[in-house]
């Protein structure tokens, strides 16, 4: 977090669009609005990360992206899953989907839906307890980072201790302070 981050008027988790007073027609309209600002929020987060580990290497930097967007989809995933019924939850989240997939490919000419959500269902294993239940948002970051670490292996503890944090303030940004942590955590 930057010095003029301290000035700056709270900001309301980017999830807090979706309410569930809102009637499908409203779920649908906020959903492009929504991926775009979870876009912009991924990109924040990757250059941040890089800010932070004091690399000018490029490389990795879809890897960081793809990460982000692994982990705030499946905590959209989530809470959407936690405000509608099924049926418009899951109009919701394909509706996310897409409109991410957008996104992806207006900000990667070489991005591959197909390879990106066949690797996202593998996080879904990993961002869920052996039951099926999604993990408290500590676990979540803990996840986040294996797989980064995974992918980023070359700068090892550098990318654990930053990956972490970039993790926690994504998820933060997205969901608000206290939202995916369970009752004891808070």
């Amino acid at each position: 977090m930057g010095i003029f981050d301290l000035f700056r008027r709270k900001q309301q988790p980017l999830l807090d669009v979706f309410q569930p007073s809102l009637n499908p027609g409203e779920v649908r309209a906020a959903v492009p609005g929504f991926a775009k600002n979870v876009m912009h929020a991924v990109h924040r987060f990757a250059v941040q990360f890089y800010r932070d580990i004091h690399s000018h290497d490029s490389d990795g930097f879809p890897a960081v992206r793809e990460e982000l967007c692994y982990l705030l989809f499946f905590s959209t995933d989530r809470r959407i899953r936690e405000l509608y019924g099924p049926d418009l939850a899951e109009e919701a989240i394909n509706a996310v989907r897409s409109a991410l997939t957008r996104e992806l490919s207006a900000a990667d000419s070489g991005f591959s839906a197909t390879a990106f959500w066949q690797v996202y269902t593998e996080r879904v294993a990993a961002y869920s307890a052996g039951d099926g239940m999604p993990l408290p948002r500590e676990k979540m970051v803990v996840a986040f980072n294996a797989n980064l670490l995974a992918r980023l292996h070359d700068w090892g503890k550098l990318v654990a201790f930053h990956g972490a944090a970039i993790a926690a303030e994504a998820l933060t940004f997205l969901e608000g302070e206290h939202a995916g942590s369970t009752a004891q955590d808070r």
